[in-house]
């Protein structure tokens, strides 16, 4: 692990940063509040496909199933958003990288 990023309540997330062994390649893993990490979101994976993240398309469902669960009374649904990169900067105030 090379950095983490407390939970912050003004975002409803928290980041950690890990370097792969033996490569100039990190992963970041940001995990928090559906609604705070599916706004970085840009793609998603199903299975073994990957592809751009269509908000529009995938938020609804996303969004119905999260009253559901809420019905239920699992009101503290959190969601995991995780990327690879070779090169980065990070923006500690805002959270987001700048490649």
């Amino acid at each position: 692990m090379v950095s983490e990023y407390q939970f912050d309540t003004a975002l409803k997330r928290m980041s950690v940063v890990c370097k792969e062994q033996d490569a100039d390649t990190y992963c970041v893993f940001l995990k928090g509040a559906t609604e705070s990490v599916l706004g970085q979101c840009t793609r998603i994976q199903l299975g073994k496909n990957e592809m751009n993240f269509d908000h529009e398309k995938f938020k609804p469902e996303l969004y119905d199933r999260l009253e559901i669960f809420a019905s239920k009374g699992l009101v503290g649904t959190m969601s995991l958003f995780f990327f690879w990169i070779s090169i980065f900067r990070l923006d500690i105030e805002n959270l987001s990288l700048t490649l």
